[in-house]
């Protein structure tokens, strides 16, 4: 009842409303697509410079410069979804380039990246700084016994 209950929970932050109403049998299927995914083939789809830069690469040219301009929302939805899913709990930059990397690459990435984690406020108030002592440690004074 329990595993029920926290997947009709889950079905509900994607406004997906079951029906308990159940008079016969019932089949369903539910499709899962990465909109994410999509919205960043449209947009290489829509890049002028980056469609030219694929037919120099079909045509064999070496000196094929693949740095373009990535699109800023798509930049802020992507570290957003890095940053603040369930699954990721607020990774530090590192972690979260680390991870990052294995699937997206823009100039200027790790910067932006650390950028990002840096103005979380979550993570300045939670994440605890790696840094020394400011001073030198002071001698506590030795109790007296009476």
């Amino acid at each position: 009842m329990i595993q029920e209950w926290m997947m009709l929970e889950a079905l509900a932050e994607f406004s997906i409303m079951p029906s308990s109403q159940s008079t016969g049998a019932l089949l369903c299927s539910l499709t899962v697509q990465p909109t994410l995914i999509n919205r960043i083939i449209y947009a290489q789809n829509k890049d002028d410079r980056l469609q030219a830069k694929a037919v120099k690469a079909a045509n064999d040219e070496s000196d094929v410069d693949w740095t373009c301009g990535v699109n800023g929302d798509l930049k802020r939805k992507i570290l957003d979804e890095a940053h603040h899913s369930r699954y990721t709990v607020h990774p530090g930059d590192t972690k979260m380039y680390h991870d990052l990397k294995r699937q997206f690459w823009w100039e200027g990435m790790k910067r932006d990246v650390a950028e990002f984690v840096s103005r979380c406020l979550t993570c300045q108030r939670v994440k605890a700084e790696h840094q020394r002592p400011a001073g030198l440690l002071q001698p506590l004074p030795v109790p007296e016994w009476k």
